[in-house]
């Protein structure tokens, strides 16, 4: 796979951890005396379960945003968890309407979005290649805007397209800049990089047959294996699920690889200290609110444990 050389520019992608990327507002905020952690008696299931409702009852009617929407309609979908009659039709007519009303173009700035809504339509199975007469991932081939936005756009990218079935004619490129980034700004090396090395991991996951690509993931993950705290998480619950999501992604279970244990606490421990008592999770133990966007994370790397169990993948195409 002959990969264009190209630089990279850091620069923000969407939130989808602890790294910021569009503008994130956080909604549904309620203080609850504190992050519960993981109760006795507890299952993944059945912790996956309350927080899907949780989730249902915060997004009620989801729309074309970060948190609130596609993160909210994803982790719902993907776990198959019980959702209100025509729940996906009508976000799929809100997303109409959106196309419709904006002539295709849903940001002439964070090209993510296109990527984000992508992924939400697949796994509803409507297809982002036809929608009121545009093809949503068609933006993505914008080597350009997605080079501006950053490594994580590159990556959201790669996913929407392969898990689209549409292709890219950047995408080598975009292997490459994702590479390049992690190299360059030395993301093995920061343990503050681990929600950038854990969507980069995503970006890349559908490349394991290439022998670059499967030597970058194996520093990658040994990179999290590093970074990882003595409770299993990562320091906050967006990272934490990233982290997740992409070792799950890559076909590892995090609940009981050794590389992922340190203490006695897997991943899913190191979630759990998130959890609060109403089935949402804050971002950090510091600050006792329930987030919105740590709550659809924390589902979405729920539903990766569980699909795995399967042999399925959050984003499909890998195992």
């Amino acid at each position: 796979m002959g990969y264009a050389q190209k630089k990279f520019k850091t620069a923000a992608g969407v939130k989808t951890g602890a790294a910021a990327a569009a503008a994130v507002i956080l909604t549904g905020a309620l203080l609850l005396g504190g992050c519960a952690g993981k109760e006795s008696g507890d299952t993944l299931e059945s912790t996956a379960r309350h927080t899907a409702a949780y989730v249902l009852e915060q997004t009620p009617a989801p729309g074309v945003a970060s948190v609130g929407g596609e993160w909210a309609v994803i982790g719902l979908k993907a776990g198959g968890h019980e959702v209100k009659e025509q729940y996906y039709d009508s976000y799929y007519d809100t997303v109409r309407a959106a196309v419709k009303a904006k002539k295709g173009e849903l940001s002439d700035t964070h090209y993510t979005e296109y990527a984000r809504v992508s992924l939400a339509l697949c796994a509803i199975g409507k297809d982002p290649g036809q929608v009121e007469g545009y093809n949503l991932v068609e933006p993505l081939d914008n080597y350009e805007m997605i080079d501006e936005q950053g490594m994580n756009a590159a990556a959201f990218a790669l996913v929407a397209s392969n898990v689209s079935g549409i292709p890219l004619k950047q995408e080598d490129a975009y292997i490459q800049l994702i590479i390049d980034a992690l190299e360059e700004d030395q993301m093995f090396e920061n343990k503050d990089a681990a929600d950038y090395v854990a969507i980069a991991l995503e970006g890349l996951s559908f490349y394991q047959s290439d022998s670059q690509v499967k030597a970058v993931l194996e520093e990658g993950v040994q990179a999290l294996s590093e970074y990882q705290e003595k409770d299993g998480s990562y320091g906050n619950c967006e990272t934490t699920a990233e982290c997740i999501m992409a070792l799950s992604q890559l076909g590892i279970d995090v609940q009981t690889d050794e590389r992922f244990i340190k203490d006695g606490n897997t991943m899913y421990d190191g979630l759990m200290v998130y959890q609060m008592k109403d089935g949402g999770f804050c971002h950090v133990t510091e600050r006792k609110k329930a987030d919105a966007m740590a709550a659809e994370k924390a589902l979405l790397a729920m539903d990766s444990m569980i699909l795995l169990k399967d042999h399925q993948t959050l984003y499909k195409g890998v195992l």
